[in-house]
């Protein structure tokens, strides 16, 4: 699979860092981006670049997991490269309380896992008290009969990991301290590919 799927804004941590093995997690991930921004009116992780999208992602949600942080050190497009300290994270709770209830608000944590793993899978999603007061017992029942369980795969950063995109990375000086905003392009591009 390509490396390159979703619009930037809405790309989870897996895709920004390379992976080609990825599976609905990272749809996941983009619903609790678009739940977000449907909040507020704000892109939630408005990134100019890859490497700006991942620290955005890292000021609200914290440090990538140990495994990502591994993809990153060895992914050509980030040699040498190294996010600015971030002193005080914003949280999704500091940065939603006001625009979400606590569950939707819980809803979107589950699916804003830094680790696909531990994100919510759209049966869990489905199932999550967000949707209580809208769900149809009988309903319910008659399709959940329908589908059929998802088994989901065991992900490791040495199995996802089979190559690494450049075309559409941007090239960056080894060494280099990339800083938000700075020195970025101004027009804020969304990443997405012409056909």
């Amino acid at each position: 699979m390509t490396d390159y799927v979703a619009t930037r804004w809405y790309r989870s941590p897996e895709l920004l860092l390379g992976y080609t093995d990825y599976g609905p997690e990272v749809d996941m991930w983009a619903i609790g981006c678009i739940m977000g921004e449907l909040s507020d009116g704000q892109p939630l992780f408005p990134g100019d670049s890859e490497m700006d999208q991942l620290y955005l992602i890292q000021k609200v949600l914290g440090p990538l997991t140990k495994d990502q942080m591994e993809s990153f050190n060895k992914n050509p497009r980030f040699v040498g490269l190294k996010f600015p300290e971030i002193a005080k994270p914003e949280t999704l709770e500091k940065r939603y309380m006001t625009s979400l209830s606590k569950k939707a608000l819980q809803l979107m944590i589950g699916l804003l896992k830094m680790d696909p793993a531990e994100r919510l899978t759209g049966e869990q999603a489905l199932r999550h008290p967000y949707f209580d007061d809208i769900r149809e017992p009988e309903v319910e029942e008659e399709l959940t009969s329908l589908i059929a369980p998802v088994q989901r795969p065991i992900y490791s950063s040495q199995s996802r990991i089979t190559s690494y995109g450049t075309k559409f990375g941007t090239t960056y000086m080894p060494g280099q301290l990339i800083q938000p905003g700075i020195g970025l392009s101004n027009q804020r591009q969304n990443g997405s590919v012409s056909p």
